[in-house]
């Protein structure tokens, strides 16, 4: 319980780390996903190009990526070095952008991965697509290298983010993400 509120079974508290950015050498990543229908003013006729990373720092039960976010194991492990080439070679492919999906908890070695591809010649623009739950300090970190947020606000009732995101403060985090984030 929190705050008198039974949390679901597979609900944990994210750490102050968590909630932060952290660093990893190695990230986990998805299969990166081409989205002909999903942001057609980023993709146009090519549609985005989606790299998700694995886990996620809420646990909304209505989560349409269920098996990526909620899945420590899903996808392989990438270095940081790995990362960049595969934002070249989807450059080459013919990517319209880069849609990095749920990336939070990889700021830090994102960071990284993103000077290394503009250094080999990186050129489309970056979306930062995430649930809007992270701090500014972690938002402040990855802003200059981000052309485009897309946060997926989910709520901001403290009784709606519990019941289905697990975390009732859901809403502490995402309105001071969304007066940083200089696309509103």
């Amino acid at each position: 319980k929190k705050n008198g509120i039974k949390l679901p079974d597979w609900y944990k508290e994210p750490t102050k780390k968590e909630a932060k950015a952290k660093h990893a050498d190695k990230l986990r990543k998805n299969q990166p996903k081409e989205e002909p229908v999903e942001e057609p003013v980023l993709g146009g006729e090519k549609g985005v190009i989606n790299v998700f990373f694995s886990s996620c720092n809420l646990k909304c039960i209505y989560c349409q990526n269920y098996q990526i976010s909620q899945n420590d194991g899903a996808g392989f492990t990438v270095s940081i070095e790995e990362l960049a080439n595969l934002m070249l070679e989807l450059q080459n492919f013919g990517a319209a952008s880069i849609n990095l999906v749920t990336g939070t908890h990889f700021i830090p070695s994102i960071v990284k991965s993103i000077e290394i591809a503009k250094t080999s010649g990186l050129k489309l623009p970056i979306v930062w697509n995430s649930s809007g739950y992270e701090t500014v300090e972690a938002l402040k970190i990855i802003d200059p290298y981000i052309d485009l947020y897309l946060f997926d606000a989910k709520t901001l009732s403290c009784s709606t983010a519990s019941k289905f995101c697990g975390l009732e403060k859901y809403a502490d985090f995402i309105i001071p993400a969304m007066k940083f984030n200089p696309s509103f």
